[in-house]
């Protein structure tokens, strides 16, 4: 079992008397400093009054979910892989630059709460793109839930010459070499519920060509919804939802969809979004080892 943790965090939501969930871990893997613009379309456009208007360098956040059921531990994403700066192509280095001290990396994560990457039953991958894919390769015993779409978006472009700067060779070939447990969900399948208080959302093309989210049923601190890159940061949620910068969308007007989808996913269930890279809101949450949520 994992570790004893200094301290536990509540938040007022609603009590699940059938979840299976224990406790949720926050596991740190750093920032990534890019353009505001690749995150929130308009702050930094240019008028006729301001034609030279400056760029916004923003440093956001990467990080994984560990859930720990009462017969399953769930991982929940895994950050960028700990030679990323070896294996990121050279065409995205200048956009966005990971600082990561050797402790963020998920590997060293998890052994600070006194686990390995064969104590992970299943990993749900919410897309494929290297800052929350680049440690998949370490689960060659778990299941890795992944939508069918987006792992043929990522095999594809592994197979194209030029590639993906978000897809990472090194990453997709170490997945195919060490023979991953794929479990993949099709485009049209509903949402399920992968065990007793923790769901699979399935959001479809938007960011990406398929993405799913989390919906985990808390005992005491309520329901929370882990939306990875359905939407970025609150910023982008709205109403109206504000799109990122076009190279990070592959169906904008499914990442619409999605953005109202979220919202109304979190009123109906009474869930607190958690964004995928929402500074902001990343600095009021407790982060492993330090603490959980329970």
């Amino acid at each position: 079992m994992a570790a004893e943790v200094a301290t536990s965090t509540h938040r007022r939501g609603l009590a699940a008397e059938r979840t299976s969930v224990l406790r949720l871990h926050v596991l740190d893997h750093g920032t990534l400093s890019l353009d505001q613009s690749i995150m929130l379309f308009g702050p930094t456009l240019a008028t006729i009054d301001d034609p030279q208007r400056a760029a916004t360098w923003l440093s956001i956040p990467s990080y994984s979910v560990l859930i720990e059921c009462s017969e399953h531990r769930i991982l929940f994403d895994t950050g960028s892989h700990p030679d990323s700066g070896d294996r990121w192509p050279d065409a995205l280095k200048p956009l966005e630059v990971l600082s990561a001290e050797p402790e963020c990396f998920l590997p060293n994560r998890l052994e600070q709460l006194r686990l390995r990457p064969e104590d992970i039953d299943i990993v749900v991958a919410s897309h494929l793109h290297m800052d929350h894919s680049g440690c998949l390769e370490f689960f060659r015993d778990a299941r890795v839930v992944v939508h069918r779409d987006e792992l043929r978006s990522a095999l594809e472009h592994y197979a194209r010459v030029d590639g993906s700067p978000a897809y990472v060779k090194r990453d997709v070939e170490m997945w195919i070499r060490n023979g991953l447990k794929w479990s993949v969900v099709d485009r049209a399948d509903p949402d399920f519920t992968l065990v007793p208080g923790v769901r699979v959302l399935n959001f479809g093309a938007g960011h990406v060509e398929g993405l799913l989210a989390l919906l985990v049923e808390l005992p005491g601190a309520g329901n929370i919804l882990l939306a990875s890159d359905v939407c970025y940061a609150k910023a982008n949620l709205g109403p109206p939802p504000v799109l990122p910068g076009t190279t990070s969308i592959f169906d904008s007007l499914g990442m619409v969809h999605s953005a109202r989808r979220l919202t109304r996913t979190a009123e109906e269930t009474g869930a607190e979004i958690w964004f995928g890279h929402d500074p902001e809101q990343y600095q009021q949450l407790t982060k492993a080892p330090d603490g959980f949520y329970e």
